[in-house]
């Protein structure tokens, strides 16, 4: 049983399938926008790897043949390396993702984009970048988010959000705009010298509808308690037992929690210096008495 989440976004349809396909990954949705359809996943590793300073995201975007309705023949029928399209995908996906993660965060982290189809008016590129924002948020992958990515045309002098083909074939503008709830993170654009006021009003619109979607996926996050494992709050730790080379522990007795039982926890920490509170992202593995 999967649960399935509608909004309107740009005058057509978005669809979050979520607990329909890949319920091994720490999140994972299946996206529908118009007729393009979009499998993300979003998954980390148990522990931190070592050696590193620095923290190691990955982003996939992998398009297909058959999402257009082609099949590869003659010498190659393999599909080949990832176009310059699919690597400037993956890099839009990865540059507002990126700072939302704890800073001393160094489990791998893989969010997966997989095209499975493709309608030319729906871009699928803006659907893996929705996607892979919601299946990070309902993971329990820390992650300060939710975020959403808005692409902006202008066409006669109008603003266009998330243009078709035909639209983008003959815009002014070429503008992606991704937000938070507070504030606009990651602008690309292109233009043919359209007015500096008016690139600041489409920017200030697409940071606009890009609140109705996340407000859209706080609401779907607050009705899908099931999906992760994760528990989110803050709680007071004695220095001595804070570990930040690992950032894991077992066997700790978590005091304030319902549980009577020791857990094998996992713990992700950020600390908070002013008040010495540390959000705690933990799954417990077991049953609760």
């Amino acid at each position: 049983m999967y649960k399935t989440f509608e909004m309107e976004l740009a005058g057509r349809t978005l669809r979050v399938d979520v607990g329909r396909v890949a319920k091994q990954a720490n999140g994972a949705v299946l996206m529908h926008y118009g007729d393009t359809t979009v499998l993300c996943t979003a998954t980390a590793s148990e522990k931190p790897r070592d050696g590193i300073d620095f923290f190691p995201l990955s982003v996939e975007y992998n398009e297909r043949m058959y999402a257009v309705g082609k099949i590869p023949g003659g010498f190659n029928r393999r599909e080949g390396k990832a176009s310059e399209n699919a690597i400037l995908t993956c890099r839009v996906i990865d540059r507002p993702m990126r700072p939302l993660f704890p800073k001393d965060y160094r489990n791998d982290v893989t969010l997966e984009n997989l095209v499975l189809s493709v309608d030319q008016d729906c871009s699928p590129e803006l659907t893996a970048m929705l996607g892979a924002a919601i299946a990070t948020t309902i993971s329990d992958i820390p992650f300060d988010g939710p975020i959403s990515t808005t692409q902006v045309g202008l066409v006669d002098g109008e603003f266009v959000f998330n243009p078709t083909a035909a639209q983008k074939a003959v815009s002014d503008m070429a503008l992606t705009v991704a937000s938070t709830r507070e504030k606009v993170i990651m602008i690309e654009a292109g233009a043919n010298e359209v007015p500096e006021q008016q690139m600041i009003d489409a920017i200030f619109a697409a940071h606009e509808l890009n609140q109705k979607v996340i407000a859209f996926i706080d609401k779907k996050d607050k009705n899908i308690p099931s999906i992760g494992l994760l528990e989110k709050d803050t709680f007071s730790l004695k220095p001595n037992y804070i570990d930040k080379k690992n950032g894991y522990y077992k066997g700790i007795n978590l005091s304030g929690t319902t549980s009577k039982n020791k857990f094998d926890v996992k713990l992700y920490l950020t600390y908070n210096t002013e008040d010495k509170q540390i959000e705690r992202y933990i799954i417990l593995h077991g049953n609760a008495t």
